[in-house]
């Protein structure tokens, strides 16, 4: 649950206790506090908590990069690591991917769901490790079942986004 990997914050909506990681990494958490929200604000942490609920958490599909930055913060909490040390050592460097920026939110944590600079040959590298099932050049970098639960529909999405459902921060 989102309020046993970031204790300490306070939250309005008792339905802040339902979040789990599924639901921020589907897009079903249900937070009103997105990302246009951000452009004014200095505690995205503390607004994410502090925002009402539109809908209970799993219930309903709602593209929002707040979560993306909640998953960032736990990365951070969780490895000690910011989000780019981490994939660096797992991800980035494994593919020969050196050169790279991720934007930072206000309260220096890379902002997760948006400002990712990398360059066309680093994005296909990506590509083709989901492709092969998390293999790149013979080595395994993620694994398989990581691989086929976050391409794996969780979400369906509203027509308007288009004849896609969602996954794990994967169209």
């Amino acid at each position: 649950r989102l309020v046993d990997l970031l204790p300490g914050y306070e939250y309005k909506d008792k339905r802040f206790a339902d979040i789990t990681l599924h639901h921020l990494l589907s897009m079903t958490a249900g937070v009103s506090f997105s990302e246009a929200g951000s452009v004014t604000d200095d505690a995205w942490c503390e607004s994410f908590f502090s925002s009402s609920m539109k809908f209970a958490p799993g219930t309903k599909f709602l593209y929002n990069s707040m979560n993306s930055y909640i998953l960032a913060k736990i990365v951070t909490k969780v490895t000690g690591k910011s989000l780019c040390d981490f994939l660096d050592e797992r991800l980035f460097s494994p593919l020969g991917i050196t050169s790279y920026l991720w934007e930072k939110g206000p309260e220096g944590i890379e902002k997760g769901g948006w400002g990712l600079y990398l360059s066309p040959e680093s994005w296909a590298k990506i590509g083709l490790v989901v492709l092969s099932g998390g293999s790149f050049e013979g080595k395994r970098i993620i694994s398989e079942e990581w691989i086929e639960r976050s391409t794996a529909a969780h979400a369906v999405s509203p027509r308007g986004d288009g004849d896609f459902n969602y996954g794990y921060h994967v169209w």
